[in-house]
C-alpha cells in the first residue's frame, strides 16, 4: 500500500477536519430530526389517548346514570348511603329501619343491576 505525502500538511489537516465537522454536524442534525419525529409521534398518541380516554368516561358515567334509574327508590336509597355517603350497613339499617341483611342484599342486587346494564356496551380502546 503507498501513501502519498500531501504536498501541504496543514492544508490536508483543516480539509480532514472540516469534512468530519461537516459530517458530525449532518448526523447531529439527522438524530434530531428523527427525536424530533418520534417525539411528535408521542404527543399526538398521548392525545388521542387522551381523548379516548375522556371519551370512555364521559360514557360510562351516562352509563351508570342510566343504571341507577333502574333501580328501585330502596336501592337507589340504600347506594347513595353507602358509596355518596360513605355510611356502613350497620348505619344504612338503622336509617332505612331495615335488618343489616336486607341493607347487604338491597346493595348488592343494585351493584349487579348496574354492572349488568354498563356491560352490555362495548367501549372504544385506547391505542396500545
Amino acid at each position: 500500500m503507498n501513501l502519498v505525502t500531501p504536498e501541504s500538511v496543514k492544508a490536508y489537516l483543516l480539509c480532514s477536519t472540516q469534512r468530519k465537522i461537516v459530517l458530525q454536524i449532518k448526523k447531529s442534525r439527522s438524530w434530531q430530526n428523527k427525536a424530533n419525529n418520534s417525539f411528535r409521534c408521542e404527543v399526538s398518541h398521548s392525545i388521542e389517548d387522551e381523548i379516548i380516554l375522556k371519551q370512555n368516561m364521559l360514557e360510562s358515567k351516562r352509563d351508570i346514570s342510566r343504571a341507577l334509574d333502574t333501580l328501585t327508590k330502596r336501592q337507589k336509597e340504600a347506594v347513595c348511603f353507602r358509596y355518596y355517603d360513605n355510611l356502613s350497613y350497620s348505619e344504612i339499617s338503622t336509617k332505612m329501619d331495615i335488618s343489616t341483611d336486607s341493607v347487604y342484599n338491597l346493595v348488592s342486587k343494585a351493584l349487579d343491576n348496574i354492572q349488568k346494564s354498563v356491560q352490555r356496551k362495548p367501549k372504544f380502546q385506547a391505542a396500545a
